[in-house]
């Protein structure tokens, strides 16, 4: 049996029946059984001797259980103290459940130990047990055997048991708080001549009288009883002429009342010559207390049959009775009409065995014998056979497991008799009569039987239904616990090492099991251990918890962690966690990047010239070379200019031809800038000049472009390659070293537009007068990075007043040998531009391409002149402040007429103050200062070379596509706040869907602890929708039908209280959809699976891939970000899970050895996706001649589906690419750092 527990993973019973119970060790049986119509309950009775399941031999049990399910609502064993107990029951032969309000069940047991048995029916537990005392003889009547028990509404029970020839009758206020209890009357019918039997009872609806049936000396009786009295109305009595055992009697009986007439429907057993013939006999009493037989049907049986059950309808008889020979149960009706010799029966078995595999002892038969239960014990079902005897229950009709050929249709001989006064013929039944008899009272006491307890039993699943009956329950799905954040970051200290805790709750199955267990499991991605400086540990309350705690900085990197809950170890899920370590802050620079944004831009220029006389090295610290830069209070004349235009749409490029001579020199001139906002981080800038001795001459520009956006690559090696968006600029001036201290700044201009107005910063000039013009609003930016040598002569900038623009121009038209000096300004994240002569201009779009132009425009303009001074001075070291400024530049196109901004950037106003520019000059030394992220080299060998200046810029239309950046930088002072981590670029709802968006923490780098605000609006700057419920740590959406349509969502960050105004905002774009969308999808992917199924149980062959429809790799960055696009847009976004269960991802050099430790996704939509990379060590990615290869096959296509075909990716695609060299995790890359200090 099984009961209220759900186990899901252990065979269970398909059906309610057959149900079965017992032990190995020795036999168990079901006696009794009651049947709650209420309830649909089922009371079974009887005892069990298997120890394994019961506290010791001949031990009463009780079930009861659900007749739709088959479960146990509970279950008890009854035990007894065999030297205190009064009586020790050994089996429960008799029960009942209480009339009316069904409180209690009433069980009796069995000479020699007879009791009766109050019992709770809610829990099973023993209210009170009782004995018989006869206060005559001062002796216990433990040898009654049990007949029936009733318990009314009113608590009153009746008692009905048998001694010797005896029937004993007796009522009694039942209470449970007395041990001791009199009863209301006890009656004895029967003496030694008049020999009483009883077998069974049966109640009138209302209560009043109680029908015994059974025998008086030797035929067949029924007598009608007093409830209130005790008293007798009438005994019937009926011989069975040609029966000789004294055992003849009615054994079961049923009454059914219409009207006001009575029918007593009964079966007898132990009927004819051997004993083995059983027969239906139909009683009708009329009103006044008149009865008469009105029918028999007499079964001649070839072997001994039990009577089970009756029931009847006035009409209709059904009967079940079980024969013992051919352990078989036969169910049967016929009617007060039948006429006929042949009945057919129905048949059950529930084992081919010859032998005695079941042993019936009692049945039920519903009101209108549409179904029939019986119990008793089994030794064999189907082809199980079971060495010891277990209780077994089952129904009729059946739909079980039971096999079909062992249910069949028998044609038993019957013999119908309705006149019974007459003797002559072939009858069965004769002599009809009726009387009275008188009983006697006897001075009994009911006391109550000490230590009986009642208990669970041991184990309820030892013997178990065939194979064929049992089945595993349909598999459910586990659920993953919902985390704070996917992602968390850990700063890396030297000296009292924080600790980081994540806590897991524990996963979920969708059902409710009881034998669920479950382990979990902590790995790397890629199923390497954790590293010692993680660990994993299961908490005892719940859940399990990462523990992150180290002072080690080469931990720093980029960690996917897989926590996997494996139940039963059958099924598993698991979540994925990335952890950034930081690594340990330096005091001289900023804190290192976490990687956040998306947009990546890495510029690397080579140029170096050769000197044969002189060796002179300058060194120039700068942090954070941006937007502007600071100006050194001069008192010069001042020019400055406002410049504006509108509807700038192309790019400009400028082309000058420097003709340099060069005199048996060759000058090493290195170049190393470093500008980069990727993760949201502006680091240091660094120029190194280096003069070697050389009799040779070489040319070499080398500029890459590391864009991520726009598939850029950087190259850090010393060889030339030019990708897509870069610009070369060569240029080979005549160069006279005669001054060693030549100062390395000397003559640079950065103009600045904020608000349309222009902001002019110059360092220190000769003989020339600067002068700054400057505004602290920040709406529209636009930068010009203009870098001139001793004489400049003019300067062109193109601005659009409504739009925002970087543009860079270098101009160089004449060299004075005796001063030169270089300084590289990069104006914002997106943007590198270096001032000798080689200019980067790249914006990213996400959703534009870049397209370099080569093209000289004509427009209309305002020019800026500006004249230096020819004349050469002493140069001398400077020390001076430098405040920089990284803004976000966006350049869109419009109308003069449109003065809307479709594209939201994330501002990240940033102020880095370097404490001095160092000048170190001295002949033949070799100056160097690392560089964060970005190098640029400028390799230049020749005498005379072509200068050339491109410009790649991105034209972004207004409502077709966006600039959504997360460049937020991360500073020591003065920063604005940021998210911890990246935001959804979309979120994808349909109407009457509920979703709510937690945003990540907030980071306030503000050293004097300003509050931070958050606030929201709708680009162009309108209210929320009511759709938009802003809540404590994010928001939920909550769109109607009216809703659908784009929303672009801006959330900002600010310090209110800053000064300037520090404020960073982030762009979400919120699509609420029809729902008739979604359930177009739905039904579309049920159709093409259905089809797909079909197909496959077809055995046919149904194109349903579409070979046009592939996955590709846009680009590979150097920050180890992987950029994958689809040839066709998808049908419906991918989740995480899909893509991880999408992609196979490998990293291996020549030999075939793994370079990829993990990754895990950053972004998806609809037409790609983009990935972060984590290599075991950066710095040996495609640092040999040989370059390593990235590779990705498909697992699953089954979600990745074209919008434009509807149909599936072909999962036999194969895709590789050359992975480019990468950037360690403090931003440098080793192969080109090391190739230069090994010069």
């Amino acid at each position: 049996m099984i009961d209220q527990t759900v186990k899901c993973f252990s065979p269970q019973p398909q059906s309610p029946f057959p149900q079965i119970i017992g032990g190995n060790i020795d036999n168990t049986e079901f006696s009794c059984i009651q049947y709650n119509s209420q309830t649909k309950r089922i009371l079974a009775t009887g005892a069990s001797s298997s120890t394994d399941i019961v506290t010791s031999i001949s031990t009463p049990i009780i079930t009861y259980l659900d007749e739709n399910t088959g479960r146990l609502i509970w279950q008890k064993q009854y035990t007894y103290n065999p030297g205190l107990s009064q009586v020790t029951p050994f089996t429960f032969s008799k029960c009942s459940i209480q009339k009316g309000q069904q409180n209690y069940a009433l069980a009796m047991s069995q000479n020699p130990q007879f009791g009766i048995f109050v019992i709770d029916l809610s829990n099973g537990d023993l209210v009170k047990a009782f004995y018989e005392f006869s206060s005559t003889s001062l002796s216990i009547k433990n040898s009654r055997y049990a007949i029936g028990i009733i318990m009314t509404q009113s608590n009153i029970i009746y008692v009905f048991s048998g001694e010797s020839d005896k029937v004993m009758v007796s009522a009694l206020q039942f209470d449970q708080t007395k041990n001791q209890i009199s009863p209301v009357y006890y009656r004895t019918y029967g003496t030694s001549t008049n020999k009483f039997y009883g077998y069974d009872i049966s109640l009138t609806a209302a209560l009043d009288y109680v029908y015994i049936a059974g025998s008086v000396k030797q035929l067949l009786a029924m007598t009608k009883i007093s409830l209130s009295t005790g008293t007798s109305a009438y005994t019937y009595m009926i011989d069975n002429i040609s029966g000789n055992s004294a055992l003849k009697a009615l054994t079961k009986i049923e009454i059914y009342e219409y009207l006001l007439q009575i029918f007593q429907i009964t079966c007898a057993e132990n009927l004819g010559p051997d004993g083995n013939d059983v027969a239906l006999l139909d009683f009708s009493e009329t009103l006044g207390g008149v009865i008469t037989l009105a029918k028999t049907w007499f079964l001649d049986m070839s072997s001994k049959t039990r009577c089970l059950s009756v029931n009847f309808n006035s009409i209709t008889v059904w009967f079940l009775i079980y024969v013992e020979q051919n352990s078989a149960i036969y169910y049967g009706k016929t009617d007060t009409l039948f006429a006929g010799t042949t009945l057919t029966l129905n048949q059950i078995k529930v084992s081919s065995s010859l032998t005695q595999t079941l042993i019936a002892k009692d049945g039920y038969i519903s009101e209108d014998g549409s179904k029939a239960i019986w119990l008793g014990q089994v030794s064999a079902i189907n082809q199980d056979t079971y060495n010891k005897k277990s209780g077994f229950l089952m129904n009729y009709p059946q739909n079980s497991c039971l096999s079909s050929a062992l249910t069949t249709n028998m044609q038993q001989s019957v013999k119908t008799q309705s006149l019974f006064i007459l003797q002559f013929g072939s009858v069965a039944f004769s002599n009809p009569s009726q009387a009275v008899y008188s009983s006697m009272s006897d001075s009994i006491v009911y006391k109550q039987i000490d230590s009986i307890q009642s208990q669970s039993l041991k184990d309820i699943d030892i013997i178990k239904l065939p194979d064929e009956c049992q089945a595993l329950m349909t598999p459910g799905s586990i659920i993953k616990p919902i985390l704070n954040s996917l992602q968390y970051s850990y700063q890396i200290l030297e000296l009292n090492p924080q600790t980081l805790n994540i806590d897991i709750p524990d996963f979920k199955y969708s059902i409710d099991c009881d034998d669920l267990v479950w382990a979990y499991y902590s790995t790397l991605s890629n199923q390497q251990t954790l590293p010692t400086f993680i660990e994993f540990k299961q908490i005892e309350s719940g859940g399990s918890r990462i523990t992150i705690s180290t002072n080690d900085n080469t931990t720093a990197g980029i960690y996917s962690i897989k926590i996997r809950g494996v139940l039963n170890n059958i099924y598993e899920e698991n979540i994925l966690i990335t952890l950034t370590m930081l690594g340990i802050p330096s005091t001289m620079i900023d804190i290192p990047p976490v990687e956040i944004a998306q947009n990546e831009t890495n510029n690397v220029t080579e140029n170096q010239i050769e000197n044969n006389n002189s060796v002179n090295s300058n060194t120039s610290i700068q942090n954070n070379q941006t937007n502007s830069s600071d100006i050194n209070d001069q008192e010069n004349s001042t020019q400055n200019s406002n410049i504006s235009e509108s509807n700038l749409n192309n790019t400009q490029t400028e082309q000058i031809q420097n003709q340099t001579q060069l005199e048996n020199n060759q000058t090493n001139n290195l170049n190393s800038t470093n500008s980069s906002t990727n993760d949201n981080q502006t680091l240091a800038n660094q120029t190194t000049n280096e003069t070697f001795n050389s009799n040779s001459t070489e040319n070499s520009t080398n500029i890459l472009n590391d864009t991520t956006e726009t598939s850029n690559e950087t190259n850090p090696a010393n060889q030339t390659d030019n990708l897509e968006n870069t610009t070369n600029i060569t240029e080979n001036n005549q160069t006279n070293i005669s001054n060693p201290t030549n100062e390395s700044n000397p003559e640079n201009q950065t103009i600045i537009f904020e608000n349309n107005n222009t902001n002019i910063s110059s360092g220190d000039q000769n003989n020339t007068n600067q002068s700054a013009l400057s505004s602290n609003s920040s709406s529209n930016n636009s930068s010009i990075n203009d870098t001139q040598s001793n004489q400049v002569n003019s300067n062109v900038t193109q601005v659009n007043s409504t739009n925002n623009q970087n543009d860079n121009q270098t101009n160089q038209n004449q060299t004075d040998p005796s001063n030169d000096a270089i300084q590289n300004i990069t104006p914002d994240s997106n943007i590198t531009q270096n001032s000798s002569t080689i200019l980067n201009n790249t914006i990213e779009s996400l959703d534009n391409q870049t397209h370099p132009n080569n093209t000289n425009l004509d427009n209309s303009t305002s020019n800026f002149n500006q004249t230096g001074n020819n004349d050469t001075q002493q140069s001398q070291n400077n020390s001076r402040d430098n405040h920089t400024s990284s803004q976000n530049e966006t350049i869109e196109q419009q109308n003069s007429t449109q003065n809307q901004n479709d594209t939201i950037v994330q501002l990240e106003p940033n102020e880095n103050q370097t404490n001095s520019d160092q000048y170190q000059n001295s002949s033949n030394t070799e100056n160097k200062n690392t560089t964060q992220q970005n190098v640029t080299q400028n390799l230049t060998e020749n005498n005379q070379n072509s200068t050339s200046l491109n410009e790649n810029a991105t034209n972004v239309n207004s409502n077709q596509s966006r600039t959504n950046q997360s460049n937020t930088t991360y500073m020591k002072q003065k920063n604005a706040p940021y998210f911890n981590d990246d935001l959804a670029k979309e979120i994808i709802i349909y109407v009457k869907e509920i979703q709510s968006y937690k945003l990540p923490q907030i980071v306030n780098p503000d050293i004097n602890n300003n509050a931070v605000e958050l606030s929201y609006n709708i680009q162009p700057n309108i209210s929320l929708p009511t759709f938009v419920k802003i809540q404590s740590r994010g928001f939920q959406l909550d769109p109607k039908s009216g809703d659908q349509g784009t929303y672009n969502l801006v959330i900002i960050l600010s310090n209110r209280n800053s000064e300037p105004l520090l404020q960073s905002q982030y762009l979400l774009k919120i699509i609420v959809k029809p729902l008739d969308n979604k359930r177009d999808i739905q039904k579309f992917l049920q159709s093409l699976n259905q089809t797909k199924n079909e197909a496959k149980s077809n055995n046919t062959s149904i194109q349903m891939i579409d070979s046009d429809f592939k996955i590709q790799i846009d680009s590979i960055s150097q920050r180890q970000r992987l950029k994958l696009s689809f040839s066709q847009p998808l049908l419906v976004q991918l989740t995480d899970d899909q893509i991880n269960d999408l992609l196979i991802l490998q990293a291996n050099d020549g030999q075939g050895i793994s370079k990829l430790k993990g990754w895990n996704i950053v972004s998806t939509n609809l037409n790609g996706i983009l990935i972060q990379l984590n290599f075991y060590n950066n710095y040996e990615v495609s640092s040999n001649q040989d370059p390593d290869y990235i590779s990705i096959s498909l697992n699953n296509t089954k979600s990745v589906i074209s919008s434009k075909s509807l149909l599936y990716m072909d999962k036999t695609l194969k895709i590789s690419m050359k992975i480019p060299t990468q950037f360690d995790n403090d931003g440098k890359n080793i192969s080109s750092i090391n190739t230069f200090q090994n010069k």
